[in-house]
């Protein structure tokens, strides 16, 4: 059996390995796709998987925080401190660049975007995770309520969105397209609840094990049959159809991803690869960031459009390695400042 407690061990391992795939997907994997190496395309085609991970990981770390502190005031202040606060200063140039400079759109427009708002209002999926993660942290008080009066109510709650999604194809098709990825990703981050709730309790039985696995597997199911008729030429499906059971089906390779490299972690010693990998799990917010705006903004300037691959590529790997050292010096500053501003406010 499984031993569950091993995702949280090697929690901030996976959120490292999960940014990774997340980069190679948008930076490389038009590239990858190039070189004409199936396996290879595909598995960087697959890596908005990591999104999954991600929220599978805040939905466990989010039930671990409000068990410890269940304050809303508190728990609201820490997510404010960790994540909307660098959020906005990282998103700022961006968007003054992109909605008042260059797209002349105003101040509301630019405000929209930066607050990510635009995301629900408009369908602008630039930071759709960011904007979809301030939504569940901020509803995650009253989720966890529920939860604690009795986990079915979760699981209720996956079903009714299991249900939405449904409806909202076939009824919205237009206003689904652009923020399906937020509304379909809902569901692993509840699932992350509850398994957050059995690692707490340290509850991991036969019985939820077989659940959990059922489930999974179910997904997993949903995940192949969706790929083999959205790429494959298996036309069982029409393609919003096939796109929708891909997002759901992500939840079951997701976790078939991370029960893989938890048991490579537990089994193989490579302490290199797991300090780097929790390096860069330290900062994941910031590194999602980085990389996304400076890979729009070389796209959208047509910088390497006409560069041969061997440049294209080149530029694409130094867009991720430095992703991750700006990453690196924006949050050593940044938490610099915030430890003092606290030690101060301590002090007096």
């Amino acid at each position: 059996m499984f031993d569950i407690a091993l995702v949280n061990k090697f929690r901030r391992e996976l959120m490292g390995f999960a940014i990774i795939w997340v980069m190679i997907f948008h930076c490389l994997s038009d590239h990858i796709k190039a070189l004409g190496i199936p396996v290879l395309s595909f598995l960087s085609e697959q890596g908005n998987l990591g999104v999954e991970i991600f929220l599978f990981l805040s939905g466990i770390g989010l039930y671990f925080s409000m068990n410890k502190n269940s304050e809303i005031i508190p728990f609201y202040w820490r997510r404010i401190k960790r994540v909307i606060i660098p959020w906005l200063i990282i998103s700022c140039p961006y968007w003054i660049l992109k909605s008042i400079i260059v797209d002349h759109d105003g101040a509301m427009v630019f405000l929209e975007n930066w607050s990510g708002v635009s995301l629900w209002t408009k369908g602008v999926t630039t930071v759709w995770y960011i904007s979809l993660i301030v939504v569940l942290y901020f509803l995650y008080p009253f989720i966890y309520r529920l939860q604690k009066k009795n986990s079915l109510f979760i699981a209720l709650i996956m079903g009714c969105l299991f249900a939405v999604n449904i409806v909202m194809l076939t009824t919205v098709p237009d206003f689904y397209a652009s923020r399906e990825r937020a509304f379909t990703r809902m569901l692993i981050f509840f699932l992350g609840s509850l398994t957050g709730e059995v690692l707490k309790k340290k509850s991991w039985d036969s019985k939820k094990h077989g659940m959990f696995m059922a489930y999974s597997g179910a997904m997993l199911v949903i995940y192949i049959i969706g790929i083999l008729s959205a790429e494959y030429g298996f036309d069982w499906f029409s393609k919003p159809v096939a796109k929708l059971l891909i997002r759901f089906g992500g939840q079951g390779a997701a976790i078939l991803v991370i029960v893989l490299l938890c048991l490579l972690f537990e089994k193989v010693k490579m302490a290199g690869v797991k300090k780097g990998l929790s390096f860069l799990g330290g900062i994941t917010l910031e590194i999602y960031l980085i990389h996304v705006f400076i890979t729009n903004i070389i796209t959208k300037t047509g910088f390497i459009e006409n560069k041969g691959y061997p440049i294209k590529f080149a530029v694409m790997t130094a867009v991720m390695v430095i992703s991750v050292i700006i990453a690196w010096i924006f949050s050593k500053i940044y938490n610099s400042i915030v430890d003092r501003l606290e030690n101060k406010k301590s002090a007096a």
